[in-house]
């Protein structure tokens, strides 16, 4: 996504070793590689030496639920986190209700419905840290959008 709030954190590493020199000397080459086993690596080389250094990311951990279906979020107001996000539950249906009426709010309806869909499903299973970042993502779509 082009805002940076709305992308997902998948992993880091570090490339030491750059020499030195005037900007824009020196060139990194970047390659990503994804296989079908949901393999992602990523490598980045210092082309003047040769150092590199790489990370493979599993994007299928964590997906066994797009296997077995969706988890059933429909009693997440009764869970113990339920009351920090009912205020943003309650702004982002609204929004869903006002994209519905626009002909060009399709992609924005799904986009917030997944959203909001995720924020229910972290508080039921009590997952503080993502449900912050969900409500972040669901304010930051409003704004940008409202």
């Amino acid at each position: 996504s082009t805002t940076v709030s709305r992308n997902h954190f998948l992993g880091s590493f570090e490339l030491s070793g750059i020499p030195a020199g005037p900007a824009g000397k020196e060139s990194l080459l970047v390659s990503f590689a994804y296989n079908l086993n949901g393999l992602l690596d990523v490598t980045a080389t210092i082309q003047s030496t040769g150092k590199a250094a790489d990370l493979s990311i599993n994007l299928m951990e964590g997906r066994q639920e797009a296997q077995e279906g969706p988890m059933d979020v429909s009693g997440w107001q009764t869970a113990e986190l339920a009351d920090n996000y009912r205020s943003v539950v309650r702004r982002g249906t609204a929004f869903v209700k006002k994209l519905s009426r626009r002909a060009d709010g399709g992609p924005l309806v799904k986009e917030m419905e997944g959203l909001l869909y995720e924020l229910k499903r972290a508080v039921l299973i009590g997952d503080e840290d993502e449900a912050d970042l969900l409500e972040e993502q669901i304010l930051d779509l409003i704004e940008l959008e409202g």
